[in-house]
C-alpha cells in the first residue's frame, strides 16, 4: 500500500514594498529574466491565465512560472515541477532593482497525494488526526474528517512561545483540491529580514538567503512530506 505523489509545487514569496504595475512582461524581458517566447505568452494568455497590469496587481504566467504582484507582496509560483528557473528568476529580479525593499522571504512547497484506496485516504487522515477524542466530545456526528489542518514549527523560542516575528515554519494538511481523492500536505519556510516598520534597501540580501536556503528547504520539504505519508500509514 502507499500513497503516490502527484503533483509536486513551490512558491517564492517576497514580502515588501512593490510598484505592481512595474512588472509586467515586457520589464521582465528587458531586464533579461524571461526570454522572447516567455514574454509573448504571457502578454497573449498562457494556462488560463489573462495578462493583467494595474497599479494594485500585475498576474500573469508562462508555461513554467506565475507571476503576482501586489503592493505588499511578490509571488513566484511554478508551473509544473519546479526547477533551477524559479531560483534564478528570484535572483535576477531581487538584483535588477537597487531600492528595493524586501521585509520576509517564504520559500514555500506544495504535494499532492494520491492514495491507492479510499480506505487508505481515512487512515492517513486518521493518524495525522486521530478521531476517538473528536467523537467522544461530539457523540451524536456521524462522521469527522481531516479539514485542514495547520502546525507551526520554530527553532527557538521564549517559555514555548511562538515568535512570529522570527523565522519560522507552518505546516498543511488538507484535502487535495486537485487530485481527487487525494491529500495535500504544504509548507511555508518564513524568513525574516526586516521588522515591519523598517523601510531599508536589501534586494541583495533577499537574494543571498535564496541562493542559500532553496535548495537545502526544497529537499527538506520533499523528505518531510514523503516521512509524514509513510508514518501515517505505519500508525494507522
Amino acid at each position: 500500500m502507499a500513497a503516490n505523489l502527484e503533483i509536486f509545487e513551490a512558491q517564492i514569496v517576497l514580502a515588501g514594498e512593490f510598484l505592481p504595475s512595474l512588472y509586467s512582461p515586457e520589464w521582465f524581458g528587458r531586464m533579461g529574466l524571461l526570454g522572447e517566447d516567455d514574454v509573448a505568452a504571457a502578454i497573449g494568455g498562457t494556462e488560463g491565465v489573462g495578462l493583467l497590469v494595474s497599479s494594485q496587481m500585475t498576474i500573469f504566467a508562462t508555461n513554467w512560472v506565475h507571476v503576482q504582484v501586489i503592493p505588499n507582496q511578490l509571488t513566484l509560483r511554478s508551473q509544473g515541477a519546479p526547477g533551477p528557473a524559479m531560483h534564478d528568476l528570484a535572483q535576477g529580479l531581487l538584483t535588477s532593482i537597487d531600492s528595493l525593499v524586501v521585509r520576509a522571504v517564504g520559500l514555500n512547497y506544495g504535494a499532492h497525494y494520491r492514495p491507492d484506496t479510499m480506505a487508505e485516504l481515512h487512515r492517513i487522515g486518521d493518524a495525522i488526526v486521530p478521531k476517538g477524542m473528536w467523537h467522544e466530545a461530539f457523540p451524536s456526528a456521524e462522521h469527522i474528517g481531516l479539514a485542514n489542518l495547520q502546525v507551526i514549527m520554530q527553532p527557538k523560542g521564549d517559555a514555548g512561545i511562538i515568535d512570529m516575528n522570527n523565522d519560522y515554519q507552518r505546516f498543511f494538511v488538507q484535502p487535495s483540491a486537485v487530485v481527487q481523492s487525494g491529500i495535500y500536505l504544504g509548507i511555508n519556510n518564513h524568513y525574516r529580514l526586516l521588522a515591519d516598520d523598517k523601510s531599508v534597501a536589501n534586494g541583495s540580501a533577499a537574494a543571498a538567503l535564496i541562493g542559500e536556503k532553496w535548495e537545502s528547504s526544497w529537499r527538506m520539504s520533499a523528505e518531510a512530506f514523503d516521512k509524514i505519508i509513510e508514518r501515517a500509514l505505519k500508525a494507522s
